[in-house]
């Protein structure tokens, strides 16, 4: 199985361990996560496994409004998709449009009015 990149550096990961234990580990940061298994499979799942987050332009474009990244910059708006060579995708929020952007993610449901309220 595909070991993916270390979900922390970005480095090359490897197994770990003897024939009755297996574990995974990077090989730049030595992050090991994955804990020890008895099968490789299972520790190849475990270390595969990533939460939801950031996605890069070149390899996806959102559908609906997300949260940008445009250098150090943050903000919520929706990605126009249209690439310039000097400054990347667009976004756009209230009409301003934030060049160069790079990688975006999904927003969260907003919070049940109810449930906010009661707290």
């Amino acid at each position: 199985m595909e070991l993916l990149p270390c979900p922390f550096c970005g480095g090359e990961a490897k197994y770990h361990g003897s024939e009755d234990m297996v574990r995974i580990e990077c090989k730049a940061c030595g992050a090991n996560p994955s804990g020890w298994w008895d099968e490789t499979e299972d520790a190849v799942k475990e270390w595969n496994q990533r939460a939801p987050g950031w996605i890069g332009v070149e390899n996806e474009l959102p559908k609906d409004r997300v949260l940008c990244v445009a250098g150090e910059a943050l903000m919520v708006g929706e990605i126009i998709p249209q690439k310039t060579p000097d400054r990347g995708y667009w976004a756009r929020s209230e009409g301003e449009y934030l060049h160069g952007v790079t990688h975006w993610m999904k927003l969260p449901p907003l919070p049940n009015s109810e449930v906010a309220n009661a707290r």
